[in-house]
């Protein structure tokens, strides 16, 4: 009949025979190595024009193969029995074309990512901002010190400012007081400082961090979590901000005695990423870290703090204004942490938000009321004036209104009032202390 294989099951025992005699000569069988005058050779002598020949007689017997039914195959053993773990083929038209040159290879599909953020989009190179104006080699390394993301040095830079300014408050003689010129040189100064120490601390961090990052939905992507900078790269990366920061404030003899009071900061600094592990506070420890920016910022100002002692005034008002620091730090640091407090929990880290999570409100509120109270204990003993005491009223409110506000619940929210609650509080402090200055400062101001 018209379309019907020529070998359909009404075929000649003769014709079936003959194709079957043809299909089943295999070349390396020992019939045909003994029948055969080039099998008697090896294969590395044979001649172009056997190899030729013998080419031609698989293709040709693998062509005749094609043509033989399933059954017939099947019952001679010269292919397994069909199952479900076998390819069915019902007709020659199925069967895989054959190729002389390239065998034919199954390709394994890509396991999809597994983990808590396989549904989520992979990393992705940013198209816009600063870091997309940077050669490609350089964007991990910017994304590493946070430079698109500022708000991070204004934590670091503060108390420096503060500890210039306190020491220009705190001079007894007002002749020494520095002038508008020289306070602004050295913050510029600072700022560079604060700028490097940043860059080191989040180094520090993300070394610290990198497989816990790998579970926190909003670190996972950062660049040693990645696997975009290798441990060594990156250790090589903050040895060589070291050497520019103390090449930086040692490049000046009146800052050079300001070095030693890098040392806490240092010390400090490089224990804070590890403190998740074993405390359930390690906003404290960051936020004496950041204090003891304020020591150094006065030393650099030309006031070596332990030459006010421990108990004079300006020594405890100091030590007030540090204290101060550390609690707003513990604040913001911890409305900061929200963010991640699921990520923290899965990754098993230890923070005030997870320890104190249920009563973190009254909490953060009574931790306000602790830093107004310690401003207002600094200007009294430095015997500040009332622009000092008007920044402290404006530092009170704007506390209200973070505290009461902040949706701690809402990772958009925890970030708006972190970003926008450091500028405006580290900007009412900075107020306070500027007008204390500026009234010493007296007709030193046009100069």
């Amino acid at each position: 009949m018209p379309g019907e294989d020529p070998l359909s099951s009404s075929s000649s025992p003769q014709s079936r025979g003959v194709y079957m005699d043809i299909s089943t000569r295999r070349l390396d069988s020992p019939s045909t190595r003994a029948t055969s005058p080039a099998s008697s050779h090896s294969y590395r002598h044979a001649s172009p024009q056997s190899f030729t020949q013998t080419s031609r007689q698989t293709v040709s017997s693998l062509h005749f193969l094609s043509l033989i039914p399933l059954p017939l195959l099947e019952k001679d053993n010269l292919i397994p029995p069909t199952s479900p773990k076998n390819l069915s083929i019902s007709n020659s038209s199925q069967l895989p074309k054959m190729s002389t040159t390239t065998p034919t290879t199954t390709t394994m599909k890509e396991e999809k990512p597994t983990g808590p953020f396989s549904h989520l989009p992979p990393y992705t190179p940013p198209t816009k901002g600063l870091l997309s104006k940077l050669p490609s080699s350089w964007v991990p390394y910017a994304e590493l010190i946070r430079i698109h993301k500022p708000a991070g040095i204004l934590t670091i830079y503060f108390p420096y400012l503060y500890g210039s300014l306190f020491a220009a408050c705190v001079q007894t003689d007002k002749t020494k007081v520095p002038s508008l010129s020289a306070m602004l040189n050295l913050n510029l100064l600072l700022v560079l400082a604060s700028l490097i120490v940043r860059s080191v601390g989040c180094v520090m961090n993300d070394f610290a961090d990198r497989e816990i990052d790998k579970h926190v939905e909003r670190s996972r992507h950062r660049p040693m979590a990645r696997g975009a900078i290798s441990v060594k790269a990156a250790l090589a990366f903050m040895a060589a901000q070291y050497v520019v920061l103390f090449a930086l404030v040692g490049a000046f003899p009146a800052t050079r005695p300001s070095i030693p009071y890098l040392a806490p900061i240092i010390a400090t600094g490089t224990l804070y990423p590890y403190c998740k592990q074993f405390t359930d506070y390690p906003q404290m420890v960051l936020g004496i870290s950041l204090a003891f920016g304020i020591p150094f910022g006065c030393a650099v100002a030309g006031v070596d703090p332990l030459s006010l002692g421990f108990t004079s005034r300006n020594g405890v008002a100091m030590l007030a204004l540090m204290v101060s620091w550390v609690v707003w730090t513990v604040i913001y640091d911890t409305i900061y942490a929200f963010q991640d407090i699921i990520g923290d929990k899965r990754a098993g880290n230890k923070t005030m938000t997870i320890r104190f999570e249920s009563v973190m409100k009254p909490m953060l509120y009574g931790l306000s009321a602790v830093q107004v109270g310690l401003l207002a204990v600094t200007g009294r003993l430095v015997e500040a004036g009332p622009g000092l005491y008007t920044g402290v009223a404006v530092t009170a409110v704007i506390l209200l209104l973070m505290v009461g506000r902040v949706k701690l619940e809402s990772p958009e929210s925890c970030w708006w009032w972190f970003v926008n609650g450091t500028l405006m509080i580290g900007g009412s402090m900075m107020a306070s202390l500027q007008a204390e200055y500026i009234s010493r400062l007296g007709f030193k101001l046009l100069l």
